[in-house]
C-alpha cells in the first residue's frame, strides 16, 4: 500500500503536481546536473549524469542495457556530447532530465535501494 504512495510523492517532486495538491517546490534537475558533472571524470556529460544519478539513486552501477535506456530518455536522439551542462533553465533538454528522473522512480530498483 505504501508504494503507490511512494511514486506518487517521487513524481509530484519532479513534477509538481500530485492528487492530494501541488507541491510548492519540485527538484532543480538544472542544478542536481551541474553538481553531478566533473570535467576531469570519463565520459559527456550525459554519460556521467546517467550513471551517477542511478548510482545514488539505485547505489549500484547500471547494468549495460539499462544504462543505455535512461542515455536514451536523457538525450532523445541526439548524440551525448550535444547534450550542454550549461544550457538555458527553459532548454528541451532539462524536460527530458525530469523523464528521466520520473523513468527512474518507477523502475524496482529505486524500491530495493
Amino acid at each position: 500500500i505504501t508504494l503507490p504512495m511512494r511514486k506518487l510523492v517521487n513524481s509530484a517532486l519532479v513534477t509538481g503536481f500530485s492528487p492530494f495538491g501541488n507541491f510548492d517546490f519540485t527538484v532543480n534537475v538544472r542544478s542536481m546536473a551541474q553538481t553531478m558533472y566533473d570535467s576531469d571524470d570519463d565520459g559527456y556529460a550525459s554519460e556521467q549524469i546517467v550513471r551517477k544519478l542511478a548510482l545514488v539513486l539505485f547505489g549500484v552501477p547500471l547494468s549495460d542495457t539499462l544504462e543505455t535506456k535512461m542515455l536514451d530518455i536523457l538525450l532523445d536522439g541526439a548524440e551525448p556530447y550535444d547534450w550542454s551542462i550549461n544550457a538555458p533553465i527553459g532548454d528541451a533538454q532539462w524536460n527530458r532530465m525530469k523523464d528521466l528522473l520520473l523513468y527512474m522512480i518507477k523502475l524496482p530498483e529505486i524500491q530495493l535501494s
